[in-house]
């Protein structure tokens, strides 16, 4: 069996889809060990993933970067990436089965088994790059064909009926998972958030790529009035990868960034995300729309409690871990974020509700589902 894998969202900085991808990619070779397996990434095929931090690959994410942000460079930049696959299979290869973890491969492929994440270039186009709108227009086609298709959540997979009449039984279900890493029953030691002057149980928290879907005004402005005893003691931290557009930043912002009530972290690796969400009181996700949230997930496998927006998949990851919210509702943030700081006991409950619910996520179950799905796919 051979298998053809789109790597190209591997290029970093990883966001959410980037590391489901790399999440599954690298368990397909123990979940498939009878198969040959192709990686397409930096414009070219290669026969195992490359060292993360390989200076090509780093390449590859600029100018994924760069083209996100010129409208005009999409459409040229995904006709090079195309060409570029397809100019470089073999004829062996033509019988090869496509995994897509990123929607679409670069190149239409049949037998191929996407991954959709979300519908959000539907539901809310205004909070999305014109670029990515634009590349997933045509997923309904590539949908009908697929041989088989990847949600990674009930909720995904429900819009997808909808949305696109298609049948529930091609839809199979893999949602991310939660590395042990995340998995914490106390509190980190003060020392490792000395590098982000930081101290246990005294901020909150919320982790996400810098986009208007990520509706971080509504946070700030639900943090901003809060009594400033409690802003001074509890600082709001924003973690995340810069995205695009105007995410939210305003004069207001300058204040309390000044006064060190606002702390704005660029994007962190898993190993010291781990212990920023185990030091929280709270992860804070008022998204617009998710297709799942892997944060929330990662932050109620260690025991922090969650406040998230009853909007997308948000209420099936959250479970009993956490509060939910109307996302628009400022007031109710506020009222929110006070009753998280000072009821210990509330936060207790919910930690204990929200660590097996957190932990049931896993990244191996998910896997085999993937390999089930590419192995029904083979031609042979």
């Amino acid at each position: 069996m051979k298998i053809l894998i789109d790597a190209s969202c591997l290029a970093p900085p990883l966001t959410g889809v980037g590391r489901y991808a790399r999440n599954i990619i690298e368990r397909l070779p123990a979940a498939l060990p009878d198969a040959e397996f192709r990686y397409f990434l930096g414009g070219r095929w290669a026969a195992a993933l490359p060292d993360r931090a390989r200076g090509s690959f780093t390449q590859a994410g600029l100018l994924r970067h760069l083209a996100r942000r010129i409208p005009v460079s999409w459409p040229l930049w995904r006709g090079l990436q195309a060409a570029l696959w397809r100019g470089s299979l073999s004829a062996e290869d033509r019988g090869s089965v496509c995994f897509a973890p990123n929607f679409l491969p670069p190149c239409p492929w049949t037998p191929c088994v996407p991954v959709v994440h979300d519908l959000s270039f539907l539901r809310l186009p205004e909070s999305l790059p014109q670029g990515r709108r634009a590349r997933l227009q045509d997923l309904r086609r590539h949908l009908h064909r697929a041989s088989a298709i990847i949600a990674v959540s009930g909720f995904t997979a429900k819009e997808m009926v909808a949305e696109y009449g298609l049948r529930a039984e091609r839809i199979h279900l893999a949602p991310p998972g939660v590395a042990p890493r995340f998995w914490r029953d106390a509190p980190p030691p003060p020392e490792s958030l000395a590098e982000f002057s930081l101290s246990p149980q005294g901020y909150y928290l919320c982790v996400g790529t810098f986009e208007p879907r990520k509706n971080l005004a509504t946070l700030v402005a639900a943090y901003s009035r809060l009594p400033s005893c409690m802003r001074e003691r509890f600082p709001l931290v924003l973690a995340g990868a810069p995205g695009w557009g105007n995410y939210g930043w305003a004069p207001s912002w300058e204040t309390l960034a000044n006064s060190g009530q606002l702390r704005i972290l660029d994007y962190v690796p898993d190993e010291a995300l781990a212990d920023l969400y185990g030091g929280a009181i709270a992860l804070c996700m008022p998204s617009l729309y998710e297709g799942f949230g892997m944060p929330v997930a990662e932050a109620l496998a260690g025991g922090t409690p969650v406040l998230a927006s009853n909007a997308g998949a948000l209420p099936a990851t959250v479970g009993p871990g956490g509060i939910l919210l109307s996302p628009l509702d400022v007031p109710a943030w506020t009222d929110a974020m006070i009753v998280m700081a000072e009821d210990d006991a509330l936060r207790r409950r919910l930690a204990a509700a929200g660590r097996p619910h957190g932990r049931s996520f896993r990244w191996d179950a998910s896997a085999l589902v993937v390999a089930a799905a590419l192995r029904a796919a083979d031609p042979a």
